[in-house]
């Protein structure tokens, strides 16, 4: 058993970042039973996923198992972490004297190794620091802004691809920031999604939309919410309560939602997410596989995962109608979706030439500036309600 007082100490700055290890939500790092030898070295991260995992003079002997069995067992007070310096100073960057800092900069190489791709070491630098400080006051900043209510979902209408009738609805954030007026995801969700912030807002996001999909249905607009879930939200075992209660709490048929997940999800192959999806799914809830096409995610995933459909990515739209590698990826990804008996819905659609290839392509849905961009519910309402509540039944493919 860890002694909850125990503190982390780390042997090097070097994050290496190895997809698909699981490791604990702790901060442990072996005490070496002598300074050169066979000592489990080993880091797990505090933050984030709990997924990049570093090993370092692994005895020959010595399991991935009883690997971080020992980790467990050698947690190092403030005391033995003085001694492991007083060991092996080099191993020690001269910016750390306590075991927090050596967590927080081996947590900057994690993030840096992350954005520069797989399989990579990074060593932290001090400018690394000051990216940090940055990123945490920006994480502050969110926090206040979730406090205050700057956030607000905008909706994009999702249309079928043959008829143009309104189908569905995208929900999609937005930030009023007092100072900088509106801000797109852009601006802030690649933060926000790896801040602790990030299962609060989607539980939020969820709840918003689904209020607002339940009053629109009951003006008579028979439409789909769809809702962009979080990684975080699948690590803290309240997801399919939230998606239980988001529905029953509004009177949604459950098909009436559909959630948003992104391939990175997937990839992981554990079974607890394996089983929470298929829960979902039991529910009736639909599920998307957005942004299809752009990651790493293999056929085999779409055979596990309970997906209902894909949304192929607005980078293969663009220019479709003259880059042949664009086509080919669009219809191959459009023969994959039949074959699976996958719903699919083209995203950013711009142009009546795009439109006319997807259509002709035998695509079902579509979603784009062609059709609207992303706005505030009242506007939301305007463009698909009139005055006393009578739907607006107009195609929404131009002239």
């Amino acid at each position: 058993m860890v002694p909850p007082d125990a503190k982390g100490a780390f042997t090097s700055l070097s994050a290496w970042v190895q997809g698909g290890v699981q490791a604990p939500e702790i901060t442990i790092v072996d005490r070496p039973k002598s300074p050169r030898e066979h000592a489990a070295r080993a880091l797990c991260r505090l933050s984030g996923n709990p997924e990049d995992v570093m090993f370092e003079r692994r005895p020959m002997w010595m399991s991935f198992l009883e690997e971080v069995d020992v980790v467990l067992q050698m947690a190092l007070s403030e005391n033995a972490w003085r001694r492991l310096l007083a060991h092996d100073e080099e191993m020690a960057p001269a910016q750390s004297d306590t075991p927090e800092e050596f967590l927080n900069f081996a947590d900057l190489a994690i993030h840096r190794a992350k954005a520069t791709g797989r399989g990579r070491a990074e060593t932290f630098m001090p400018a690394l620091g000051d990216v940090a400080i940055a990123r945490r006051a920006f994480v502050q900043e969110l926090e206040c802004a979730f406090k205050r209510d700057e956030f607000e979902l905008f909706y994009q209408p999702q249309v079928n691809a043959q008829s143009g009738k309104l189908v569905g609805a995208e929900a999609l954030i937005r930030w009023n920031h007092p100072q900088r007026g509106l801000l797109a995801p852009a601006d802030f969700l690649d933060v926000l999604s790896e801040s602790t912030l990030a299962n609060s807002v989607g539980e939020w996001v969820l709840r918003t939309a689904s209020a607002r999909l339940a009053q629109w249905r009951a003006w008579g607009l028979d439409i789909r919410m769809g809702v962009n879930l979080f990684a975080a939200q699948f690590r803290t075992g309240r997801l399919l309560k939230t998606v239980s209660a988001a529905l029953s709490d509004n009177a949604l048929p459950p098909d009436a939602l559909e959630l948003e997940i992104v391939e990175t999800i997937l990839l992981r192959n554990d079974v607890t997410t394996r089983r929470l999806l298929q829960d979902i799914r039991g529910l009736g809830v639909r599920l998307a596989l957005d942004d299809y096409g752009t990651g790493f995610a293999s056929l085999s995933v779409l055979k596990r995962y309970p997906v209902t459909s894909l949304k192929i990515d607005r980078s293969f739209i663009v220019n479709i109608d003259k880059d042949p590698e664009n086509a080919a990826v669009v219809n191959a990804i459009i023969y994959l979706a039949k074959s699976f008996g996958l719903d699919v819905i083209a995203e950013g659609v711009e142009t009546v030439s795009q439109m006319d290839f997807i259509k002709d392509h035998g695509c079902g849905e579509a979603q784009g500036y062609l059709f609207g961009k992303p706005v505030a519910a009242s506007a939301f309402e305007c463009r698909y309600l009139r005055p006393g509540s009578a739907i607006v039944d107009a195609c929404l493919l131009p002239v």
